[in-house]
């Protein structure tokens, strides 16, 4: 990334967007939407537990 994680979520991500993350297992989706779902405040929805 050209920028650090927490300033581009900060400065990209408007007051209200949905995140979808799949892909293969063990490339960070869970950390990511995690970290973005605190820094943002918003409720995190995992449907693969």
């Amino acid at each position: 990334m050209k920028e650090p994680f927490a300033k581009f979520i900060e400065s990209e991500l408007g007051s209200g967007f949905l995140l979808i993350a799949c892909g293969l297992p063990g490339t960070w989706k869970s950390e990511t939407t995690e970290e973005l779902a605190r820094i943002k405040g918003y409720p995190l929805l995992r449907s693969d537990l």
